[in-house]
């Protein structure tokens, strides 16, 4: 059986698309959990600044 080389081409194509595909997938994963990790990480430093401006407002009210 003789295979059109656009066939081939076709294929290749589809595999070279899917393995693009996983590829962003992937790395938008990433970037989620990332930003997720960014978000929480800015989150407990925002806690930490107003605990330690709140501490400094008590000492200096007392």
């Amino acid at each position: 059986m003789k295979v059109n080389p656009s066939t081939h081409f076709t294929r290749a194509c589809i595999k070279f698309n899917s393995s693009i595909a996983i590829f962003l997938s992937d790395y938008a994963h990433i970037t989620i959990l990332a930003t997720e990790g960014d978000l929480r990480h800015a989150e407990a430093r925002h806690q930490e600044t107003c605990g330690e401006s709140y501490a400094k407002t008590v000492w200096m009210l007392q």
